[in-house]
């Protein structure tokens, strides 16, 4: 098994390592080896190739994420003579994205406690979001109306206040405030 010196240093091992197979397994955070072992036996019998994301464990312990790809190597006579791969350390990527799942999940506790309607909607107009309050006083649930066309759902807003500060929130880029009469929204 040949490591490059970058795949060395992810692994906090000296430039030049060249481990055994069971060397290399060893680094493989134990809830991935069953995974990881039967990509890369796809890999050698089937020439599957792989692109997966797991967790290693570098010499000094640390647990470290990595993205490893894989793909067979032929031979002249077509068959599989091994696997070359590479490997990459994807930590701060995979951080990054808990860290926004973790932003995301307080942002939308924070609008669910609000007690103002709030939605969103995107460029053709579509609900994004929607929080409980809006749901209460659009008498819609957020199951009926996360994708659908506002002007659609609500056309009596084509022709009031609601259709003007919209399209001004939209064409500004800003948050708009307005009060509106909605007969069917009477709650």
């Amino acid at each position: 098994m040949l490591w490059s010196n970058e795949v060395c240093a992810i692994h906090e091992l000296p430039p030049g390592t060249s481990p055994t197979t069971e060397e290399a397994v060893a680094h493989i955070a134990p809830e991935w080896r069953t995974s990881i072992g039967n990509l890369s036996d796809a890999c050698l019998r089937y020439g599957t190739p792989f692109d997966e994301e797991l967790r290693i464990v570098t010499a000094s312990g640390r647990k470290v994420w990595v993205r490893a790809a894989g793909e067979p190597v032929f031979g002249a006579n077509g068959a599989i003579t091994g696997v070359r791969g590479a490997l990459q350390d994807i930590t701060e990527k995979r951080r990054a994205q808990e860290d926004a799942k973790r932003l995301a999940a307080r942002l939308t506790a924070t609008l669910e406690s609000i007690t103002d309607a709030f939605y969103t909607l995107d460029r053709e107009w579509r609900f994004t979001f929607m929080n409980a309050q809006a749901e209460r006083i659009l008498q819609r649930s957020r199951d009926e109306l996360i994708g659908k066309i506002i002007w659609d759902e609500f056309a009596a807003l084509r022709t009031q206040i609601g259709y003007q500060e919209l399209h001004r929130a939209m064409r500004e880029n800003r948050t708009v405030s307005f009060e509106e009469f909605c007969p069917r929204c009477q709650v």
